[in-house]
């Protein structure tokens, strides 16, 4: 308001002839009426930097942890692949303990029952044989199909 009334004044003095030492007079003051107004529009600028800047680094945040989250994902299928490739080892390892258990028990049995109805015990483990070699293929089966639905 000082300021407006000032500048009214200098109007009203009768230097009309807008010299040098008025336009800066001028200059000046409306300046300092502006300066006002500047301070606030430049407290806006920088809030909106600011804000544009957290924009950013939001962003940049965002695309970081989607890098990372692909990267995890892709590190964790690849821990899922080998642990599968580990489980298949360890199944096959299994089976193959298991049917060396399972031949070493029938022949010790068939040792025992050399006696009695041999026929029948030899037939016996042989369709049994035949059974346990029908559940590896079946768990190669899983396996595979486990590993290709990942």
């Amino acid at each position: 308001m000082n300021a407006e009334n000032i500048y009214k004044d200098l109007r009203h003095s009768g230097h009309q002839t807008h010299s040098d030492s008025h336009s800066f007079l001028e200059t000046l003051i409306l300046t300092v009426i502006a300066s006002i107004d500047t301070a606030v529009i430049i407290i806006i600028i920088i809030m909106i930097i600011i804000i544009f800047f957290i924009i950013i680094i939001i962003i940049i945040l965002n695309i970081i942890i989607i890098i990372v989250i692909i990267i995890v994902i892709h590190i964790h299928l690849l821990l899922i692949i080998i642990s599968l490739h580990r489980v298949f080892f360890i199944v096959v390892v299994i089976m193959f303990i298991d049917h060396c258990i399972e031949s070493s028990s029938s022949s010790r049995s068939s040792y025992i029952s050399i006696d009695h109805h041999h026929h029948h015990h030899h037939h016996h483990h042989h369709h049994h044989h035949h059974h346990h070699h029908f559940n590896l293929i079946n768990s190669f089966v899983i396996v595979e199909l486990i590993f290709f639905s990942t």
